[in-house]
């Protein structure tokens, strides 16, 4: 989730990769997704400490700096869904 930066934090300490699927919208003042820092610092702060931003949706993707879409950082991998022909 957004709101908690210790995986992040822990994979920067000890110096490895760290990836961030992000599957929620937190720039729009949910009530129920408030991230400690604030929408800007919380989303400079997942830039810095990720290899790699994986986003579920355009939504969710355009809550980051388009640079960071065109550079490949932030990566937009839909959820999977099953279907079934009858």
């Amino acid at each position: 989730s957004v709101v908690s930066l210790e995986g992040a934090l822990a994979a920067k300490l000890a110096r490895v990769p760290h990836v961030w699927h992000i599957r929620e919208i937190f720039t729009v003042g949910n009530p129920k997704l408030v991230p400690l820092l604030g929408t800007n610092l919380s989303t400079r702060i997942i830039l810095g400490l990720s290899t790699t931003i994986i986003a579920i949706s355009k939504s969710v993707a355009g809550q980051f700096p388009q640079a960071d879409l065109e550079s490949g950082k932030v990566r937009l991998i839909y959820n999977a869904i099953e279907t079934v022909d009858d």
